[in-house]
């Protein structure tokens, strides 16, 4: 197994935290480190990278403030933010293909 594969993410921001701090190029760190320059370009670019989102969303219970207070129904929020309230009796499968075209759109 190679050294790269080896060290955690956690080392890995640290090498490069190191290399921005003290000014190195990457073929010092390279030489001081011993792990390719391409791979500590890479490691770089991805860390520069937005984090991936799981797909998971948590939904959490709140009142709503732009709904008038329902005794039976829900209020899930979405990926961006939007809320969408469910009154009770709705379709189950109509209220899924609504929650795929949002998430399409986030």
């Amino acid at each position: 197994m190679s050294r790269r594969s080896l060290l955690p993410h956690e080392d890995r921001a640290k090498l490069l935290a190191r290399r921005r701090r003290e000014g190195l190029t990457y073929p010092e760190l390279s030489a001081q480190s011993g792990i390719s320059v391409g791979t500590l370009k890479v490691w770089a670019r991805r860390a520069a990278m937005p984090a991936k989102r799981s797909g998971f969303v948590e939904l959490a219970a709140r009142p709503s403030l732009s709904a008038p207070a329902s005794p039976v129904g829900f209020a899930v929020e979405v990926a961006g933010g939007r809320i969408v309230h469910v009154h009770a009796g709705f379709d189950a499968k109509e209220f899924r293909r609504l929650l795929a075209v949002l998430e399409e759109q986030c």
